[in-house]
Order: structure tokens, then sequence, then C-alpha cells
């Protein structure tokens, strides 16, 4: 999100997806995205884009996500959101301080599938 330019559209859904019915979180703006080619570049300490690196930052920001996701047993894949974009695809394949499904936490808590927009203002 912090790529996206101002007015972009940033959507966030979470559901139960695959056959174990597991929660899913997907990020998806339409931003710059990320060649293909430097997807799995992304996920290094301090490796930035060379778009990016007119821009502050360190290059730690989507290393400490794969981080957390590592240690709450998800997997994230970045993929081209259509028509422009990303998309971020959070799977959580393990339940470690989750419910068992994503169905048994919507009924739980009585939520259906969830999804937030958001559109990014000013810098």
């Amino acid at each position: 999100m912090r790529h996206s330019p101002s007015g972009a559209n940033i959507e966030v859904v979470l559901c139960a997806a695959g056959p174990a019915d597991r929660p899913q979180v997907t990020i998806s703006d339409d931003g710059p995205g990320i060649p293909e080619e430097e997807r799995e570049k992304v996920f290094r300490r301090f490796y930035r884009l060379d778009a990016g690196r007119s821009t502050p930052g360190t290059g730690l920001g989507l290393a400490l996500v794969a981080a957390v996701c590592d240690l709450h047993g998800a997997n994230i894949q970045l993929l081209h959101n259509t028509p422009c974009g990303l998309r971020v695809v959070l799977n959580f394949t393990e339940t470690i301080g989750l419910p068992a499904t994503a169905a048994e936490y919507r009924d739980s808590h009585g939520l259906e599938q969830r999804r937030l927009l958001a559109r990014r203002g000013p810098r």
C-alpha cells in the first residue's frame, strides 16, 4: 500500500479457502505492482526495486511480512492484479492461535466474508 499512488484503490478480503477451509487474506491494489521477475527478490532483507530507490525506505518491509507469515504458519504469494497493480495472498496453513477453520471463526463470531475497500489519500 505504501507504494500505491494517491487515489489508488486498495482492497482487503478475509475469507475461507482451499479444501481445508483455512483463513485467507488477500490485499489488492491498482498501483505500480512488482514485475514477475522481481517478486521472489523483494522478500530478501534490504532488497529494493530500482523504481523504488528514489523513495525513502530500507527494503525490509516485505522481508518482515514474510517472517511474520512464517511464524504464523502462513505462506505468501505476490501476484499480478488485473488489470494492474499487485495482489498479495496470505494462506494460513496452520492454526497457531486460530480456530481450526475460517468457517469456525466466522460462526463463533457471527461473521460473513469481510471485504475492506480503501482509497489512498494524498501523501
